[in-house]
């Protein structure tokens, strides 16, 4: 199936564009959302500013101001201190700190770490500096005091590392707090923290002096960090913890990095019938928020919500449908014999064709067929979602445009943060 085409908005007029650099705890995925306490502030100043926040992570020091230069990017999230450079003006948005973690089956070789990290306690311990580790003053002569240490940096992410440390690969995993925090929620006490560094962190907007924004942005956020929406971001994660934050995030099988623990299920089947598995998970979370084992009142079963005639017409059991994948499977081969059955015009508007095909799914494509039919009848546009939505309304089918609606912002949201 062809993705619904999205019309990126790139010029600077429309988006804002930041970009972070690897040191900087900007953002993570989660459930295939965005967020994250730098992001969360970046959106609201986007959102005062009318525009889109676009968002790219892991960016080096040097890349990131030559993206300032050429205008690629208006601003950028770093934990640099300061900028040898009278073009750039480093702005505070918040302080963070290092933390280090151990797995919970090693805790008891660190308790005296609370005290203090010394050689004495460490010994030849395997440490492991997460990726954009800030190696200041303090850092690193305590680093460098841990002679008989084992010290290793990566660019691997965050959670391998962890996955690496509850393993035994690694015996403390060094990492800054909101990763630590968020690795400690997401591990569900297979982790345990074991030190926290003294020094704090400053996390910087950077923007270049000569451009307008820069005034826009330190009086907007001088106003905001005034503001309730503020004071809520900052409890939700820096007073109350991540783990508050994340609880609202973190349900209906949603994981890190990813969109549901269905993932590799929608990759497979998607891939093998042609439909983009994004899509195919934001029907699911539409239908059963990624729930397998729900059933509707009218019989409609599993994370796709098929009906039992449905799983018969594809010549499957109905006491299949409870298998995820024959679900997911089904779910794919209607979508496909809707698409062949609608027969829109190949030069039908992607949204059109993404929308009508949604709406069918939803309501039935003998109900959606019938519309289009009385659209031809009245001499309107057939293979509009706008005509044949106003038709969905008119017959009493008032849930369809809001699936419809929800299905491709979702679907939008997925495609800007995950990959095909």
């Amino acid at each position: 199936m062809t993705d619904c085409h999205r019309e990126e908005t790139e010029g600077q007029n429309k988006s804002l564009r930041v970009v972070a650099t690897v040191d900087a705890p900007s953002s993570f995925t989660i459930g295939g959302e965005t967020c994250g306490y730098g992001y969360e502030i970046m959106s609201e100043y986007a959102l005062s500013t009318g525009k889109e926040l676009y968002l790219s992570d892991n960016y080096s020091l040097s890349a990131a101001m030559t993206a300032l230069d050429t205008h690629h990017a208006d601003a950028v999230v770093t934990l640099q201190k300061s900028v040898n450079d009278d073009r750039y003006e480093l702005i505070p948005l918040f302080t963070t700190d290092y933390v280090v973690l151990t797995a919970k089956k090693s805790l008891h070789k660190y308790k005296k770490a609370k005290n203090g990290l010394t050689d004495e306690v460490v010994g030849d311990a395997a440490i492991m500096l997460a990726a954009g580790f800030n190696k200041t003053s303090s850092y690193g002569l305590l680093l460098d005091s841990l002679r008989s240490a084992h010290i290793y940096s990566s660019s691997i992410d965050i959670h391998t590392l962890a996955t690496e440390t509850m393993n035994g690969k690694y015996d403390l995993l060094v990492c800054e707090r909101s990763q630590a925090e968020l690795m400690l929620y997401m591990t569900r006490g297979a982790l345990e923290k074991v030190y926290e560094f003294d020094e704090p962190i400053a996390v910087n907007v950077m923007l270049r002096r000569t451009e307008s924004n820069m005034t826009t942005f330190t009086e907007w956020f001088n106003e905001f960090s005034l503001s309730t929406e503020y004071r809520s971001l900052e409890k939700a994660y820096l007073r109350n913890g991540i783990g508050q934050r994340l609880r609202s995030l973190n349900r209906y099988n949603r994981i890190l990095g990813g969109i549901s623990v269905w993932d590799d299920l929608f990759r497979k089947v998607g891939n093998s019938e042609g439909v983009d598995w994004r899509l195919l998970s934001a029907i699911a979370y539409e239908e059963s928020r990624f729930t397998e084992y729900v059933v509707s009142s009218q019989g409609a079963v599993g994370v796709m919500q098929i009906m039992p005639i449905v799983a018969r017409h594809f010549g499957f059991a109905v006491e299949q449908l409870s298998n995820t994948e024959t679900n997911i499977r089904i779910a794919t081969k209607l979508i496909n014999t809707i698409e062949k059955e609608l027969r829109l015009p190949p030069d039908t508007p992607e949204r059109d064709c993404l929308a009508i095909m949604l709406a069918a799914y939803n309501s039935g494509i003998g109900t959606i067929q019938r519309i289009r039919q009385q659209a031809e009848r009245d001499g309107v546009d057939t293979d509009s979602w706008d005509t044949i939505e106003k038709y969905v309304v008119q017959k009493g089918i008032r849930q369809t445009p809001a699936y419809v609606r929800n299905v491709i912002e979702r679907y939008e949201k997925y495609k800007m943060v995950i990959n095909s």
